[in-house]
Order: structure tokens, then sequence, then C-alpha cells
């Protein structure tokens, strides 16, 4: 009996649904993995899957929130959050695990970066270790493709 009532209860949760389509690698979302608003657990991913995008032809990741709408109502009213700066956020859980848990973050007058696929879709904004990577990316790119031989012969010369 009690467990009847537990199960009636979460079933009565009520629970928002919306998408993100970023841009980056989700490697360490998986389905279960928790969201969270300042600390504070609102909700946990339900799917992660590919997203094609009709007009680019792009394939993006796609990862299905939902939202406990009771923990903080105002999520309800997500299109009003996004205007004032909501953005969700892949953020490394610990880096030697590459789990990665999902925020929800307060970014007033960042750009929305997308929102193609409808009005369920909320803007990501990459995370400050995201940012590091694209930046180191291409040079590690640039410095491979250098042929470091003639200035190694020229140094070697001048020993």
């Amino acid at each position: 009996m009690l467990l009847g009532f537990f199960l009636r209860r979460a079933s009565q949760t009520p629970y928002a649904r919306y998408v993100v389509r970023p841009e980056v690698s989700v490697k360490g979302v998986a389905v279960g993995s928790l969201i969270r608003l300042k600390g504070v657990t609102v909700g946990q991913v339900t799917k992660v899957g590919l997203w094609v995008d009709g007009e680019s032809g792009k394939i993006r990741p796609e990862i299905v929130l939902s939202l406990d709408i009771s923990k903080e109502p105002s999520l309800s009213k997500m299109y009003e959050n996004v205007e004032k700066g909501l953005r969700v956020q892949f953020v490394p859980v610990n880096p030697a695990s590459g789990f990665l848990e999902v925020d929800l973050v307060w970014s007033p007058g960042s750009p929305r970066l997308v929102a193609i696929g409808g009005s369920d879709e909320l803007p990501w904004q990459p995370s400050d270790s995201q940012l590091a990577v694209a930046q180191v990316v291409p040079l590690v790119q640039k410095l491979s493709a250098t042929d470091f031989r003639p200035k190694v012969d020229a140094f070697m010369q001048d020993l």
C-alpha cells in the first residue's frame, strides 16, 4: 500500500519537456543525467539521440530534458526565462570521469545560439571548458602539421 502511494505521487509530479540540440559533443550525458539550476536538481535527461537539421543537413545531438516544475514553478514559463537569459550548459561532473551534467544557467545578454526546432527547444551556451577546448584544438592541429625538422637541424648545427 505504501508503494502504491509513492507510485501515484510520482505519476502526479508535473514535468515540462524541452529539447536541446547543441553544436558540441555531449559525450558523457546519458539518460538519467541530472539537470540543475543553481545547484538544485530540477529534472533529468530522458532521451539522448541524434537530430538532422532539415535545412543544413547537419547532424547534431538531441537531448530531451524533463523538468520538475513543482520544484521551480517558473520553469513552466520557459519562453520568458529564455528571454531573460536562461541557457543550457553541459558541465563536467568530474573531469576524470568524463560524465557531464546539464546545468540551467542565467546569462543575461548572451546570444541565443540555437532555436531552430520549435518552441520546445532551449538555447545552449558553451561552458568555460568547451570554450577553452575550442581555442586549443586549432593550435594543436597547426602544431601537428608543422615540420620541425629544419629548425631542429639548424639548432643542432649551432651546437
